[in-house]
């Protein structure tokens, strides 16, 4: 018969405690990994960045589109006028509504980089009959582009217009927060909204308002992830 092995308690309580002690310096390392992670990334969800520390940066339309080619006529006074124009009044008329939405705390403004964005769009080629849509990739990218040289604030904040369809009196926007430091939105939101005024300016404006208003009954339920 043959050797019995006999196995030593005191080797196999050695091996538990450096398993454990391995085991135990994998968890801190992977837990100051994310936390660096973070802190280089900064903001990464819509359920904890700064609301005390939010600048609105605008209204782009650069990646969207007019619907309904017989109805937007006057193309190059809605792109030297109107652009900035829906700019200036959502700031004068709906700042203080857009820090209700979200329940901010002195939201500040800086426009620069969606006015630059709107005068650089080519209007012959903004209007179409065919539907449209954004993806998410391009919002990335066009804030990739922004240059937040100067803005101290952690989140921007910003409307990226989708479509303004005439013949369906609707429009499309998307919202976007976006972490300054790292340049990364991580949070979009598309919003469709009807159309309705009296005048141009005021019947476009409206989709804004009303994307706003969305934003207002809609924020309590983004931030549980819903």
């Amino acid at each position: 018969m043959g050797d019995l092995l006999v196995r030593s308690p005191l080797k196999e309580n050695q091996k538990h405690a450096m398993k454990y002690k391995e085991l135990k310096m994998r968890t801190l390392c992977l837990t100051f990994f994310l936390f660096s992670f973070l802190v280089v990334n900064g903001q990464s969800s819509i359920k904890n960045f700064n609301q005390e520390s939010v600048v609105w940066l605008g209204v782009d339309f650069s990646l969207g589109k007019f619907i309904g080619t017989e109805e937007f006529k006057d193309l190059q006074k809605i792109k030297d006028h109107y652009f900035t124009e829906w700019n200036s009044l959502t700031v004068r008329e709906s700042k203080t509504d857009i820090e209700t939405a979200f329940k901010l705390s002195n939201m500040k403004v800086n426009i620069d980089n969606v006015i630059d964005n709107n005068n650089k769009i080519k209007i012959t080629k903004y209007v179409q009959n065919e539907s449209h849509r954004i993806k998410e990739e391009e919002i990335q990218a066009a804030i990739k582009a922004y240059n937040f040289e100067g803005i101290d604030q952690e989140v921007g904040l910003s409307f990226f217009v989708e479509f303004f369809n005439k013949p369906m009196a609707s429009g499309s926007i998307w919202v976007a927060l976006t972490d300054i430091k790292s340049k990364e939105v991580f949070f979009t939101k598309q919003i469709d909204a009807i159309a309705s005024g009296v005048g141009f300016r005021n019947y476009w404006q409206r989709v804004i308002k009303e994307t706003i208003a969305s934003c207002k009954s809609n924020f309590k339920k983004w931030r549980k992830g819903k």
